[in-house]
């Protein structure tokens, strides 16, 4: 964004923003773009939702990259507004280019405070300044049995309800009274992200729901999302609806599943089971690299996070897991935890052995002992389940 600093001449003609803009090639170019597209009147104020602001404004004005007019209420008044266009016109290459506005609370919101079950915070607005607005949780979230859900009246049966705020969440906190069979007075500590149903629009809090099965954030939502190639559809769907960091997150975990399957199926045509393995092993780090290019893209950090950074140890995890039936994961879970027993004993006696010259001092016989133990018991255990 922030065009005026790559721009000069700068004026506005009614609806229409002229300028000349500094191209890649530090040319400048003579860019306009009409506002009235993109900017409207909400009641006396300027908003990015709606549009034809001039049709109902006066003495519109270019103040720096501020634009200032006279707009007019609901009932008739003019009222001063102000709205900094440094925050959604950007020069792309010498041309003048809207952008949405983020919503999202971890980038357009700070200094969050709860009292009772009110949410304080300073959202930024469109004047460019950080203003102190509020929301009434209590009116939004629910107590489902001891967890949270979007609903209504939540703090009448909570207790130690806080926020946690982060550089990737805002956390609400809270105790919140459940009934099971085996209790009618018990508390169960929840948790929910705030971040993904409350979010900064124009300055102002608001609440959109967005956790439902079906919604961007929902369960059925994120489950397509990773079924390789059909992501790639959900990603459509979600660009169609204007949720383009949604859209890239689809399409970055697709990518991932898709370039997996790919080799799996290939692998498997021409080398059987096992080469469906080799496949998966191959591709596996090309999946994981295309999904942090395009993850990488994202701005939000609520969805930033939802990505994992691409390591060798994350590597040889998906090899593991995309090579392996689910019944086998579990398996050679429990086979790597006795293994990682018997290698730490084995290391720590071969230590020994050198620090003593092979004479084993009394405890070290003692812990031997109590290793042989453990094993026996862990033979019988499993021998008892058979």
């Amino acid at each position: 964004m922030a065009f005026y600093s790559t721009s000069k001449n700068v004026s506005i003609n009614g609806n229409l923003l002229t300028a000349q803009c500094r191209d890649y090639d530090h040319k400048w170019v003579s860019s306009s773009i009409d506002l009235d597209e993109h900017v409207g009147n909400s009641d006396g104020s300027f908003s990015l939702y709606e549009k034809n602001f001039s049709h109902n404004a006066d003495q519109i004005q270019l103040q720096g990259a501020t634009l200032t007019a006279k707009l007019r209420q609901r009932d008739g008044k003019l009222v001063t507004a102000s709205l900094n266009l440094n925050l959604c016109i950007a020069n792309v290459n010498g041309r003048l280019r809207f952008q949405k506005l983020s919503e999202s609370v971890l980038t357009k919101g700070s200094c969050y405070s709860l009292e009772r079950s009110t949410l304080y915070g300073l959202c930024l607005g469109l004047d460019g300044k950080f203003h102190k607005r509020d929301i009434d949780l209590n009116e939004y979230y629910e107590n489902v049995n001891g967890d949270f859900a979007t609903g209504r009246h939540f703090y009448y049966s909570a207790r130690n309800v806080r926020i946690e705020p982060s550089n990737d969440s805002l956390l609400l906190k809270a105790d919140l009274k459940c009934d099971h069979w085996y209790s009618s007075n018990n508390w169960n500590a929840d948790e929910i992200d705030l971040s993904t149903c409350i979010l900064i629009r124009d300055g102002h809090f608001v609440f959109e729901k967005h956790d439902g099965l079906f919604d961007r954030d929902g369960a059925v939502t994120k489950f397509f999302e990773r079924v390789p190639f059909l992501g790639f559809v959900v990603a459509g769907i979600h660009i169609w609806a204007g949720n383009e960091e949604y859209g890239k997150r689809a399409c970055a975990i697709c990518a991932n599943s898709s370039i997996v399957c790919c080799g799996i199926v290939v692998g498997c045509y021409f080398g059987g089971p096992l080469g469906g393995a080799i496949g998966a092993g191959i591709t596996t780090w090309l999946a994981i690299v295309v999904e942090a290019q395009i993850s990488g893209t994202i701005q939000d950090p609520h969805l930033q996070a939802q990505f994992e950074e691409a390591t060798i140890g994350r590597y040889l995890y998906e090899t593991l897991r995309n090579a392996l039936a689910a019944g086998a994961a579990g398996y050679l879970a429990e086979f790597l935890k006795v293994l990682s027993e018997v290698v730490a004993y084995w290391l720590l006696k071969k230590v020994a052995d050198a620090l003593t010259k092979g004479r084993l001092p009394h405890e070290w016989i003692e812990t031997e002992r109590k290793f042989a133990e453990l094993k026996a018991k862990r033979s019988t255990g499993r021998g008892g389940r058979h």
